[in-house]
């Protein structure tokens, strides 16, 4: 039999992606087990769990993902129209305001819940730019 070839835009790509996304979610709310975790305000407390080596090397390891992902924001300015500084000042106070407000809620609803609410958002972001509503240059 042979393999047909279809080649489609940049949307296709994007569909795929939404659809990996589906899956990845139907997965992690099949297999991830309920996890509570006791919560503690006392900053201390919060900075234990570095003591230990194996958390520090996965953290060291997001720690250097995340900044290579950043590395892509040297192209930033020209994808927007926007004044380059402004652009990087929202993206960055987004990403505070993000990781506080995710962190808060991952306390409240626990780490399953909120796993399970992102895998379900990312899918319907990437639909969503992918649906041409949003303008892409």
């Amino acid at each position: 039999m042979a393999t047909r070839v279809v080649v489609s835009g940049w949307r296709a790509t994007l569909w795929l992606v939404v659809g990996l996304g589906v899956i990845g979610f139907a997965g992690v709310a099949a297999l991830v087990p309920d996890v509570r975790v006791t919560v503690s305000g006392r900053l201390g407390e919060r900075f234990a769990p570095l003591a230990d080596r194996r958390v520090l090397v996965v953290l060291v390891t997001q720690l250097l993902m995340f900044g290579a992902g950043f590395t892509a924001y040297t192209y930033i300015g020209s994808l927007f129209d926007l004044p380059l500084p402004a652009v990087l000042w929202a993206w960055g106070l987004g990403g505070i305001v993000g990781n506080q407000l995710g962190g808060r809620l991952t306390d409240s609803y626990g780490p399953r819940r909120m796993v399970l609410f992102t895998l379900l958002t990312y899918p319907r972001a990437v639909a969503i730019s992918s649906s041409g509503s949003v303008p892409v240059r």
